[in-house]
């Protein structure tokens, strides 16, 4: 007969944070080393968009069933007294069922069961790898069992059940930890195997120290890349600057120097041209004098010629 070993360690967690605990929240996360403050954040995210719907689904109820105002604080109180007796006793049923998506969950002895673990009756911690859709299935499949079956029940009944509607609010509202995993498990790659697992997040002041110095680091590192980029944007201005004015400059020079050389050069034909006229006028008067000159000679010979044939 084949007898069946469980290996699996049970331990005896603490229900109230210790004295070096940054809280009393037990984190699994398939992201290692995730943000505790961020996981809480998008966790009440959750919890608060479950709120609003069953709390509807409640004013509801309670303006159909109640017709007194004592009606109304007995439903009330029951649904509170069912809530918190819900959601202590579903976690142990809740917990079983994540178990059976492992291949050895009750035979590898790295896995463990904890009872009263931070404000929980138990908690699963399971080393073991796990292939993506089975994570999935994992995580959603007591949420589905224990929240989604119930209103489906309720709905078939026909008649509205307080129990049955507190035991989905309470697995709801235990279910927003396993429904945000699973929208972060998208953002984590498999490994060589193809596996995925989940992690504890560390609660400790040393590692949100050492998250905050990673962080203050990287803000360091952002503003000292942004002030560089400051000044090599400025130097270069000031270097295209420099630039433009120098080539402004040039181009002036130039400038000048072209005016400088066709003013020469217009003077230069000025002066050939006054030259050039100066000579042909020389030339004109040089050729009306001589001219001039043969007319008086040709006068005086004439006046000669007349006194002698007198």
């Amino acid at each position: 007969m084949r007898r069946c070993v469980i290996n699996v360690k049970i331990v005896l967690g603490r229900f109230i944070k210790k004295a070096g605990d940054y809280d009393s929240e037990n984190i699994i996360c398939p992201i290692e080393n995730y943000d505790r403050d961020k996981y809480l954040n998008r966790r009440i995210l959750i919890r608060i968009l479950f709120i609003l719907l069953y709390g509807y689904g409640f004013g509801y109820m309670l303006a159909s069933y109640a017709t007194t105002i004592q009606e109304i604080k007995v439903i009330i109180v029951n649904c509170v007294i069912f809530y918190i007796l819900s959601f202590y006793l579903i976690q142990i049923p809740h917990e079983f069922i994540h178990t059976l998506f492992y291949k050895k969950p009750f035979k590898n002895n790295n896995n463990s069961l904890v009872f009263f673990n931070k404000k929980r009756i138990v908690t699963s911690q399971l080393n073991e790898e796990i292939y993506s859709a089975l994570l999935c299935f994992n995580l959603i499949m007591p949420f589905i069992l224990f929240s989604v079956l119930p209103l489906i029940a309720i709905a078939w009944l026909g008649e509205f059940d307080l129990y049955l509607y507190s035991l989905s609010f309470a697995n709801a509202i235990l279910s927003s930890d396993d429904l945000l995993n699973i929208i972060l498990q998208f953002f984590v790659k498999t490994n060589e195997n193809g596996y995925k697992r989940l992690f504890i997040i560390p609660n400790n002041y040393d590692y949100l120290i050492e998250n905050e110095i990673l962080s203050e680091s990287n803000n360091i590192k952002a503003d000292n890349i942004e002030e560089n980029f400051v000044e090599s944007t400025v130097k270069s201005e000031l270097d295209n600057e420099e630039d433009n004015n120098e080539l402004s400059n040039d181009i002036n020079n130039e400038l000048e120097n072209l005016d400088k050389n066709d003013t020469k050069e217009l003077n230069i034909d000025n002066n050939e041209k006054t030259e050039d006229v100066n000579i042909d006028i020389n030339e004109e008067i040089e050729i009306y004098d001589s001219n001039v000159n043969k007319v008086e000679l040709e006068f005086n010979d004439h006046i000669e010629d007349i006194v002698i044939h007198e």
